[in-house]
């Protein structure tokens, strides 16, 4: 017998549900805005990494004119490949805070979707990587403004504060050079 897989709605559901009810205000906010942003990224680039039978599955569902045709019909694997997409800087939060929990959240829901072995444990690396990498490249394109701050900051120090003038010339320390002699041993 062949147990159903759960699609991607069965997946996001349950789990930015948590999150939405463990936090509350600003950060409930910006974790809703992650999920509708990533819905929308799936709805409109995911067909790009579905088989051709697949994308004929995803088109007759869209002829009857639902919503989140996609998010309902494809599954955990689907997510995985369709996942580095919606973390293209066009789909990312425009907002740096908004941006942080959204990379956050797209990281646990990867997790998740591990730890829960929706997806086989091998066959799916690449995927993944893609996925790392896709984060690791957003998080330092969100820490380049924070760089540049700190390189100009440090840079107007030493503009700001330069060292003392280097003497002319370099001369002799007066000090006893009594510690540069050796001790002679007694015989």
């Amino acid at each position: 017998m062949m147990t159903q897989r759960p699609t991607i709605n069965d997946i996001l559901v349950p789990f930015f549900n948590r999150y939405v009810s463990e936090n509350s205000g600003v950060r409930r906010h910006r974790i809703v805005l992650s999920e509708s942003q990533l819905r929308k990224a799936l709805e409109t680039e995911g067909e790009r990494v579905l088989l051709p039978a697949e994308q004929a599955i995803l088109g007759a569902e869209r002829e009857f004119g639902h919503i989140d045709t996609f998010a309902r019909v494809m599954h955990a694997d689907d997510l995985i490949f369709a996942l580095p997409l919606a973390l293209h800087p066009t789909y990312l939060l425009p907002d740096p805070l908004d941006q942080r929990v959204q990379l956050e959240m797209y990281d646990r829901l990867t997790g998740n979707v591990i730890a829960a072995r929706l997806i086989p444990p091998s066959g799916l690396e690449c995927p993944l990587w893609d996925i790392r990498g896709a984060i690791d490249r957003a998080k330092w394109e969100l820490n380049r403004a924070r760089r540049d701050q700190e390189f100009r900051r440090r840079t107007r120090l030493k503009v700001d504060s330069p060292l003392p003038p280097a003497p002319d010339r370099c001369e002799p320390d007066n000090r006893d050079s009594q510690h540069l002699k050796r001790k002679e041993r007694p015989e």
